[in-house]
C-alpha cells in the first residue's frame, strides 16, 4: 500500500537529524530509545522532538536529571505511605 503525501511529509528526516547532531544511526537509535521511555512518546514522536533540540548533550543532561529527581520523589512518597 503507498504512502499517501501526509504520511511522507510527516516523516522525520533521519539523515537530517544524524548530522545536526553528529550522531550515527546506532547512536541515534539509543537517544531516540532513551527518549521515547523517558517522555513516555512514540519512537517517531521522539526523532520529531530531536529536529527541535539545538544542544543535544545539554537536553540529555536536563533528562536523566528530571529522570533522578521523578525516581527520588517517588522512593520518597512510597517510604512516606
Amino acid at each position: 500500500m503507498p504512502y499517501s503525501k501526509e504520511e511522507v511529509n510527516e516523516q522525520a528526516d533521519v539523515d537530517f537529524i544524524c548530522k545536526k547532531h553528529n550522531l550515527g544511526r546506532y547512536d541515534l537509535i539509543q537517544v531516540v530509545t532513551a527518549i521515547a521511555r523517558n517522555y513516555e512518546l512514540r519512537p517517531h514522536d521522539a526523532l520529531k522532538r530531536l529536529v527541535d533540540i539545538d544542544d543535544l548533550p545539554t537536553y540529555l543532561e536536563e533528562m536523566k536529571s528530571n529522570q533522578v529527581d521523578k525516581e527520588f520523589k517517588r522512593q520518597l512518597r512510597k517510604k512516606n505511605i
